[in-house]
């Protein structure tokens, strides 16, 4: 399955000018339609080309359709060539499900990084990859998190850092209309977990630009993941309902956390 190579987040830091705000981001008056894209309310429609490199072998391209809604709502078809879609993929808060036609199975457990990693190649939280996809910086909780804000070479920055100082993400907007140019979200040890660089962006939507052109490398891996998105669609639909992934007649759900007594195993009872 090509269609796993789909991934995630880039930036860089310069000496700064120190600001900080208990619960939310600061990004200043200049940044204001960035805040705004980041807020989405309604769900994300669009066709995806992907194509994937990793140490210098290239993947054939695959595209797939796609539903996003923040904070971690996402469902995802394969649209080959010829035939029906041949993988479906759903998350719905707090569940993960998995439908493989070809091999008549269906997979059900947590929306964890572990369940995704089953079908993609890297470990990485739902909702960090609902957030990525969309060009929008994953949700940042808890309080006291530090905001260094600076510019350079006309573009502006900033650094997202925990109480105890560890860096937890770099961003940096485009210098010319204040869009999230590129993104860096980092390891509790320092080191930088994915980088994401976004381009090419459209008009979406009720005056929202997001971006058509998004490039993942993911450090431990060395994958590099290029998403190129057609036909870009926000709907202002409310029923999340959409993203589920109905059991097929006849089949029995393959559950990937047996011993897991939490939502996943409630619904398929």
């Amino acid at each position: 399955m090509l269609f796993f190579f789909f991934l995630f987040g880039c930036a860089t830091g310069t000496p700064p000018i120190l600001q900080e705000d208990a619960v939310t981001f600061s990004y200043g008056a200049g940044t204001e339609k960035f805040t705004e894209a980041a807020h989405i309310d309604g769900i994300f429609k669009a066709i995806a080309r992907i194509e994937a490199n990793s140490g210098g072998r290239r993947y054939p391209p695959f595209r797939v359709a796609l539903m996003l809604k923040p904070p971690s709502l996402m469902r995802i078809e394969t649209i080959p060539a010829i035939g029906p879609p041949d993988f479906f993929l759903a998350l719905t808060h707090d569940t993960l499900k998995a439908f493989l036609p070809a091999k008549q199975e269906f997979y059900q457990g947590r929306a964890s990084r572990e369940n995704l990693a089953l079908f993609f190649p890297v470990s990485l939280p739902p909702e960090d990859m609902v957030h990525i996809l969309m060009g929008t910086p994953p949700g940042i909780t808890g309080k006291n998190l530090t905001f260094r804000e600076g510019a350079a070479d006309g573009k502006r920055w900033l650094d997202v850092s925990s109480p105890d100082g560890k860096k937890i993400m770099a961003l940096r907007m485009d210098g010319v209309a204040n869009r999230l140019a590129e993104m860096d979200i980092f390891a509790p040890n320092g080191e930088i977990l994915y980088t994401a660089s976004y381009n090419e962006y459209s008009r979406v939507g009720d005056n929202i630009d997001l971006p058509q052109r998004i490039t993942i490398l993911l450090s431990e891996t060395n994958l590099t993941v290029a998403v190129r998105y057609s036909d870009m669609e926000l709907s202002r639909e409310t029923d999340e309902t959409l993203f589920d992934l109905a059991l097929p007649p006849g089949l029995t759900p393959i559950i990937l956390d047996p011993g897991d007594t939490g939502a996943s195993m409630k619904e398929n009872k």
